[in-house]
């Protein structure tokens, strides 16, 4: 999480943020725990904090513990 925030304080501002609005946002994970059910905190982290710098959240892809995905 502080990597995506730290890749995209530059465009919190007024000339970045032209250049990120309305962009695609796709969410990649992989965690320790079994079930996907695990993840969905997560994906409302991001999804919320997508929204925060105009993105798109268009989908997720995520592999947990026991490498089921969707």
């Amino acid at each position: 999480m502080k990597a995506f925030i730290d890749r995209l304080v530059v465009f919190n501002r007024p000339r970045g943020r032209p250049l990120i609005e309305g962009k695609a946002a796709l969410l990649v994970s992989a965690w320790e725990e079994t079930g996907m059910e695990a993840a969905e905190p997560l994906v409302q982290l991001f999804e919320m904090s997508f929204r925060y710098p105009g993105l798109r959240f268009i989908d997720r892809l995520l592999v947990d513990a026991a490498g089921s995905g969707p």
